[in-house]
């Protein structure tokens, strides 16, 4: 299997700035890279000591946990984003977003997609570029 770097989980919220301000207070979370398509947060990541979480808007196709969606996504960061989807697959997930090159603007580009379990737990793919 492909070399895994990383573990972290995704909230999908209704009001990600909101979120980010609430543990920021809460728990001392700092944020970090944040990037938004006009006013909609779509990847905020946040640091709590030696943890790490991100958190994006409800929308394109990933509505909150108040609306039926999924409460958290893992994000697994890879080496390999295309042999990680391809292990999973034979091994009965199926895919949700297939893993494609992604430009988020301001310098930041990955490949990766999104992968559900059979247990109904949903897995982003993510590869920093080479």
């Amino acid at each position: 299997m492909s070399h895994i770097r990383n573990l972290y989980p995704k909230l999908v919220v209704d009001g990600a700035d909101k979120a980010i301000a609430f543990y920021g207070t809460a728990f001392d979370a700092v944020a970090s890279d944040r990037f938004a398509h006009g006013d909609r947060v779509v990847h905020a990541q946040l640091t709590v000591g030696g943890a790490r979480f991100t958190i994006k808007d409800a929308g394109d196709g990933d509505p909150a946990p108040s609306d039926g969606g999924a409460p958290v996504i893992m994000t697994l960061e890879v080496d390999d984003a295309d042999a990680v989807c391809a292990q999973a697959l034979a091994a009965g997930a199926h895919v949700i977003y297939p893993v494609e090159d992604h430009d988020y603007g301001e310098g930041h580009r990955d490949r990766g997609g999104r992968i559900g379990d059979p247990f109904g737990h949903q897995w982003m793919l993510i590869q920093q570029p080479r």
